[in-house]
């Protein structure tokens, strides 16, 4: 996208205050969290950015069946997916309409017990800007559901 890195900071920050607000984690010392998993299984995240706005995504490991520690992440389709589908739409006269789940994930309580995640680069610095600091590295104990979870969607 040509969109200003600090456009770009600004959606991402705006995310995790959504996130922050509706309760989705909980910081806690990475410390505490490896009393209660290895350092393996705290997952990665990954940023969904679009133009209008940015998504936070857990990226969750593949189970049932397929390779063991296989990644997968968002279950959002790429921009590219949905030129797709409406130039086909165009071509064969197929009507189309979207719909948009508005916090479809964050509202589902997490199924599993101890789902850590490494927090983004944009929260450490909201901590700074709000004169919070953290003497110790921090991850999130997830509350509820974040997009890419399988057990979210």
């Amino acid at each position: 996208f040509l969109m200003s890195r600090e456009y770009r900071h600004n959606l991402r920050v705006e995310e995790i205050d959504k996130l922050n607000g509706f309760g989705n984690f909980r910081a806690v010392t990475l410390k505490e969290a490896l009393m209660r998993v290895t350092r393996k299984d705290i997952y990665q995240h990954l940023w969904v950015d679009m133009e209008e706005k940015s998504r936070l995504a857990l990226q969750d490991r593949k189970s049932f069946g397929r390779r063991q520690g296989e990644l997968t992440h968002c279950p959002t389709p790429a921009a590219v997916t949905n030129q797709l589908l409406e130039l086909y739409s165009l071509i064969t006269g197929m009507p189309m309409f979207s719909l948009d789940v508005v916090w479809a994930f964050p509202h589902a309580p997490e199924t599993s017990r101890d789902i850590f995640m490494w927090p983004p680069a944009q929260w450490y610095a909201m901590l700074l800007r709000n004169g919070t600091e953290y003497s110790e590295a921090m991850v999130w104990l997830m509350i509820t559901s974040l997009y890419g979870r399988e057990s979210g969607g």
